[in-house]
């Protein structure tokens, strides 16, 4: 990702699920996001990123219960959204 926060290498975290909304339904709740933001970080890390960074409109809760924070309040289209950060361990 260009631009970054204080001058830390960091990437983009993107979901590329839209199109896949009955697979994300059915794999609610079993970890599958929990397990794939594991495999992210480490990757990040590997790469040496200091920070990843996700936009989300309707799933900041979650994220923020797993040590994202929001950076930014945008506006997607109309609606609401927001990029969240973490920093890579």
């Amino acid at each position: 990702m260009a631009g970054n926060r204080n001058g830390a290498a960091c990437a983009l975290m993107r979901n590329a699920c839209r199109d896949h909304a009955g697979a994300i339904a059915a794999g609610r709740g079993r970890g599958v996001a929990t397990a794939l933001m594991d495999v992210l970080l480490k990757g990040a890390r590997s790469a040496r990123h200091d920070v990843v960074y996700l936009f989300t409109s309707g799933q900041q809760t979650f994220w923020a219960e797993r040590g994202w924070i929001v950076v930014a309040a945008v506006d997607a289209a109309g609606s609401a959204a927001v990029v969240m950060s973490h920093d890579v361990p």
